[in-house]
């Protein structure tokens, strides 16, 4: 379930005066309500945590030419590699499957504040951008982790 994005005037209750918004940089200053839980657009979402991890397990179920081409399986190793980096980051990504049985995670903060990782059995692709840095690499897990909760 995708959240609703609004600013909520007079908090602590919710006030039924919500204006809804679609500006990127504004997004940042309001709340999503997503079912009963109301969360803070920046910080860790438990709930997509485990929707990211019920997706990962339909990837493991995936039969050879799943995408009616040359789609790979996804072996053990990557699935458990990609759950691993996932139950360690402050912000939950979106994530996908890949022809080539690797699976990528992206999370878009804005124009200029974004990553695009590529994870499969041998090694992690980073594509990273900030305001100051931009990375298009190979990266250990322990570098990626670091390098994606220190984006705010």
């Amino acid at each position: 379930m995708m959240p609703i994005i609004a600013k909520i005037t007079n908090h602590p209750r919710i006030n039924p005066k919500v204006s809804m918004t679609t500006n990127l940089e504004e997004k940042k200053k309001y709340i999503a309500l997503d079912g009963t839980k109301i969360l803070d657009l920046n910080t860790y979402s438990h709930d997509r945590l485990k929707f990211n991890k019920q997706k990962l397990r339909t990837f493991a179920s995936l039969k050879k030419n799943w995408d009616g081409y040359i789609g790979a399986i996804f072996k053990t190793e990557v699935i458990k590699n990609v759950e691993d980096i996932l139950t360690e980051l402050r912000f939950q990504p979106q994530v996908f499957p890949t022809a080539n049985g690797s699976v990528q995670i992206e999370k878009y903060f804005s124009d200029n504040k974004f990553y695009e990782i590529e994870i499969d059995e041998c090694k992690i692709f980073a594509y990273i951008v900030d305001e100051k840095t931009k990375i298009d690499r190979v990266v250990s897990k322990k570098e990626l982790l670091k390098l994606l909760n220190d984006l705010k």
